[in-house]
């Protein structure tokens, strides 16, 4: 556009001086009519008066050139700060729904966390109350084992003895295992440690116990 200008401005010149010289050696005046006016002037005067007009027209078209320019470049302007609005927009969105799955993760990791506690919690519970039947049951068979000892004793207490078979309250061999009570067989006293570890061995006791223990626990 530069290289344009200077050529067309170089054709400007070069018209303008071939007007000058065809005109300045000439005398006299030319008489010109146009829209019911009347002018007589020199032809120099004249070639300066198309000069003057060409200038006018050139000014007009540059002011009409610049016009239109600047519109255009308002146009641009307008048209990449539509668009620059828009990719803010969009980066707001884009930035809103990233916060928003953010927030989203973290309640979802609070939440298995959350769950993760009262799982271990459980667990300790459910550790707890096996430790306790682990007792109960080590208890249980401990009394088992005594009580498997004293019904032994008790068993030894209601055979006859020699001194039974002597004194006639039972009769056959006591090494033979033949002797017997003649009459009803005495009833050997039951020691109150027997009677405890008989209560305590018990299936209803361990299955009482069982409930209170979780119970505890819970409470």
């Amino acid at each position: 556009m530069i290289l344009l200008g200077i050529v067309v401005l170089l054709v400007g010149v070069g018209a303008g001086a071939v007007t000058y010289l065809a005109t300045a050696g000439r005398d006299g005046t030319i008489a010109v009519e146009a829209l019911g006016f009347t002018r007589t002037a020199s032809a120099i005067e004249l070639a300066a008066y198309g000069l003057a007009a060409a200038l006018v027209f050139c000014i007009g078209w540059a002011l009409i050139s610049a016009g239109l320019r600047r519109r255009g470049r308002v146009k641009r302007d307008e048209r990449e700060r539509a668009r620059i609005d828009e990719l803010e927009r969009r980066a707001s969105a884009d930035r809103a729904e990233s916060e928003r799955r953010f927030e989203e993760a973290g309640r979802r990791d609070e939440d298995l966390r959350r769950r993760d506690d009262d799982l271990g919690r459980r667990e300790k519970e459910v550790s707890l109350r096996h430790d306790r039947l682990d007792v109960r049951e080590q208890q249980v068979a401990s009394a088992e084992q005594a009580l498997a000892h004293r019904r032994q004793e008790f068993e030894e207490q209601l055979r006859p003895s020699v001194a039974d078979v002597v004194a006639g309250r039972a009769q056959g061999s006591v090494h033979d295992g033949t002797a017997e009570w003649v009459g009803p067989a005495p009833v050997p006293t039951v020691s109150a440690e027997t009677r405890e570890i008989s209560t305590t061995a018990s299936p209803d006791a361990v299955t009482e116990e069982m409930p209170r223990t979780s119970g505890e626990h819970r409470s």
